[in-house]
């Protein structure tokens, strides 16, 4: 049983080279090669992944985020966080300072 990455607020995040996406209205696309699926990615999940493809960190990506939407730090970082774990676990997106 693989554990989840752990990712640091200095961790540096971003879209992997891997990814099959495109933007939208509205959001984004993404392309799971290993499922065949396409996700969507409306409201904070699509803002986030356009800050991660100019790589980021968990802090500066919460920073944005709480400029931009009603959301208080904690929740945003908590919520952002699990988001992130899903997205490193899928291949999606890498992290330079996770650690299983």
């Amino acid at each position: 049983m693989s554990s989840r990455p752990v990712i640091a607020p200095d961790s540096r995040v971003a879209v992997s080279s891997n990814a099959i996406w495109s933007t939208v209205p509205g959001g984004a696309v993404v392309l799971d090669p290993v499922s065949g699926h396409y996700f969507g990615l409306e409201g904070v999940a699509a803002r986030a992944w356009e800050f991660m493809a100019e790589s980021t960190t968990l802090d500066a990506l919460v920073d944005s985020i709480t400029r931009e939407f009603e959301v208080d730090p904690a929740t945003c970082e908590q919520d952002l966080r699990s988001l992130l774990e899903d997205f490193v676990g899928r291949g999606w997106v890498v992290c330079e300072d996770a650690t299983a």
